[in-house]
């Protein structure tokens, strides 16, 4: 007993010391998007214009705000370079209240760029209602014109996909055929800020007693976490093993070996970078990082998730002469792809600094979406490797499956082509949510909020418990079907 209690109370503290310094680095990272969640909608790809007002003229854009506050109004404009003493008059209503009205002198606009227009003070609680977004110009000259743009299409990655449009823009009280060229930055306010180390404490608190009670259960000779601790110890050494086996024969016989694990996502990203942002014309913001984010997540998912399904099937030898746990098989195999997934962020960390885009302290939370993706491979790959033991064709349907898939995912699309009333349904992939999360980190350049915190950790953890569930009630029986 004196034995296992001195060896128990290191460990725990070194455990419980881990767990404060991952809580602090979280906190120091995140600790902004505690307080709110910034959101920015999606604008319209710039198809038409107005000709270039001048004279006196009123632009009106109906809209509804999607967030707890209003900052910001983002505008794709044309001034063409010309010397420009005009103003134009900005104001925001509801109904025929004026919420915001300011004037802004044409000389300080970019010329065929999104300008930034930043309220002076938010607009707060304006979640879901109507708004009016009214622009005025007066006595302008006809050489001293701007020229607001509008469309009917987003930019799908491969193309321009048509959108509904229930408010089209007016001009001098003339509806035109689409939308401006708008984006509203906005924020959702929340209040885990002051919660977030309570919750800490109680979950830590949580954790201990769970670490405590599984040692009392260990000493009692019953089933519980350290036995299931001390069988992995035990085979810690067949494991490191296995993930190695796999490793190198992905590369065996291979001139460059290892280093297609470098120019593999690399030059995927080159080829899709080429089609969809020459030939079609993406205009996604950092469209080579947005790629090869996305690349690297789905080809590490794919690749573990087709390895682990054979797993089982593929060391029939083994299973039916020697005796070990049998989740070893598929858990190997997904590590083994995880450390390919590992060494491909190494050339997206060049990308992002040829991009010019800067390095953050969020881009420290790389290693927590590669934990979840890797989680969640673990459990689809036990899923599907007890399923292809009793039905064989599970691997021809998770052809199909990982295709479609792929499409469903917005790897080399934005999500603003997805229609709004498919976005809850949308959202419910595991892959968008930790594809969203790395890029939030890198090419955002801060935490994601807490929701997406939640999100992954349930699309990691359930298919792993629903995956050990099939896998422990199925695999006494896999030896009568091998």
């Amino acid at each position: 007993m004196t034995k296992h209690l001195g060896r128990a109370l290191p460990l725990f503290a070194g455990l419980l010391a881990a767990y404060l310094l991952a809580a602090g680095l979280l906190y120091w990272i995140g600790a902004d998007q505690m307080e709110f969640i910034e959101s920015r909608s999606s604008s319209v790809t710039p198809m038409a214009n107005d000709g270039g007002l001048a004279g006196t003229n009123v632009l009106e854009q109906s809209f509804q705000a999607q967030t707890d506050t209003l900052d910001q109004l983002e505008l794709y404009l044309g001034t063409f370079g010309r010397e420009n003493n005009s103003t134009l008059c900005m104001e925001i209503l509801e109904g025929e209240t004026l919420l915001w009205r300011q004037e802004y002198a044409a000389a300080g606009l970019a010329n065929m760029e999104v300008n930034v227009f930043r309220l002076d003070e938010p607009l707060r609680d304006v979640k879901g209602k109507r708004l009016l977004l009214r622009i005025t110009t007066e006595d302008v000259p006809e050489d001293q014109a701007v020229t607001f743009y509008y469309g009917n299409t987003v930019s799908s990655g491969r193309g321009e996909v048509a959108v509904g449009i229930d408010q089209p823009l007016r001009i001098n009280g003339e509806a035109v055929n689409g939308t401006l060229c708008l984006s509203l930055v906005g924020q959702d306010i929340i209040a885990l800020k002051r919660m977030y180390w309570p919750a800490a404490a109680g979950l830590g608190l949580l954790l201990s007693c769970a670490y405590w009670w599984g040692l009392f259960r260990f000493r009692q000779g019953k089933d519980g976490l350290f036995v299931r601790i001390s069988q992995l110890r035990r085979y810690g050494f067949l494991m490191r093993q296995l993930v190695a086996r796999d490793f190198k024969a992905k590369y065996k016989r291979s001139i460059l070996g290892v280093l297609w694990s470098f120019l593999n996502p690399l030059l995927t990203m080159c080829v899709q970078y080429l089609v969809f942002s020459t030939i079609f014309k993406s205009a996604v913001p950092h469209f080579a990082a947005y790629l090869m984010t996305g690349g690297i997540l789905f080809n590490f998912f794919t690749e573990s998730v087709g390895l682990g399904l054979t797993s089982i099937v593929g060391n029939a030898s083994l299973i039916t002469k020697v005796y070990m746990p049998k989740y070893i098989y598929p858990v190997s195999r997904v590590l083994s792809s995880a450390i390919n997934a590992l060494i491909s962020m190494i050339p997206l960390c060049f990308l992002v600094l040829f991009s010019g885009i800067p390095l953050r302290k969020s881009m420290l939370l790389i290693p927590l979406v590669l934990l979840f993706a890797t989680v969640f491979n673990i459990g689809m790959s036990l899923l599907l490797s007890s399923s292809m033991v009793f039905f064989r064709d599970t691997q021809f349907l998770w052809g199909i499956l990982s295709m479609l898939w792929m499409y469903m995912t917005p790897i080399f699309y934005p999500e603003s082509i997805i229609p709004a009333r498919f976005l809850q349904l949308y959202h419910i992939n595991p892959m968008y949510q930790f594809i969203y999360f790395l890029r939030t980190i890198i090419i955002d350049g801060r935490s994601p909020g807490p929701y997406t915190y939640l999100y992954c950790l349930l699309c990691a953890v359930v298919p792993l418990l629903l995956g050990l569930w099939v896998f422990r009630r199925t695999q006494d029986r896999f030896v009568f079907y091998l």
